[in-house]
């Protein structure tokens, strides 16, 4: 009479993944003054707004979403990173069947196992996959509210370049700058 033996093999499946996107965006400025002045100003700006100087002509900073914001003055861009590390795992079990031997059994288990192991992983990339998409949809949904800061980070570089090349035109009499209805507006008077 023959006997059936079952064996039971688990096993952990676990992959690590660093995932990230990345957005580039230029920075044109019209020169009004030389471009280091410009750059300079816009240096000052950006510390103004609680950027640090990361490496020299890089400013960076913290979003919101957590992604990291770097303005490059040397190649006069915006860079927005979102990076995460990811471990993820997930738990195998499968069960190899033999009759009148309990060692073909567990040889049946495991190619059952390993079977299931790449299926498991199969499963963990799909899982990154979709976490790879969620951060650049976050990179993408939060890419107005960057851009519209870079602009407010602009019109500070002009109104001051404008002011500094005023000054070198003449004395400078009043300054009156305001916003009207989301428009900016500078006045600047001088004699000579």
């Amino acid at each position: 009479m023959s006997q059936l033996y079952h064996v039971e093999v688990k096993s952990s499946v676990k992959e690590n993944f660093s995932l990230s996107d990345r957005l580039v965006r230029p920075i044109a400025l019209t020169p009004i003054l030389s471009e280091e002045e410009m750059r300079d100003i816009m240096a000052t700006i950006l510390q103004r707004r609680g950027f640090q100087e990361t490496t020299p002509g890089k400013w960076t900073t913290q979003g919101d979403h957590g992604e990291t914001i770097v303005y490059d003055l040397e190649k006069m861009e915006m860079q927005t990173f979102l990076e995460e590390e990811k471990s993820l795992q997930t738990d195998v079990s499968v069960v190899g069947s033999a009759y009148d031997s309990k060692k073909r059994a567990k040889e049946v288990a495991n190619k059952r196992l390993q079977t299931e192991e790449a299926l498991a992983r199969d499963r963990l990339q799909h899982e990154a996959d979709q976490i790879q998409k969620q951060i650049t949809q976050t990179l993408l949904d939060t890419e107005q509210d960057r851009l519209q800061q870079a602009h407010q980070i602009l019109q500070e570089v002009y109104a001051e370049s404008l002011k500094r090349k005023a000054g070198q035109l003449g004395e400078v009499t009043s300054i009156h700058e305001g916003t009207d209805q989301g428009q900016y507006e500078l006045v600047i008077r001088i004699s000579r």
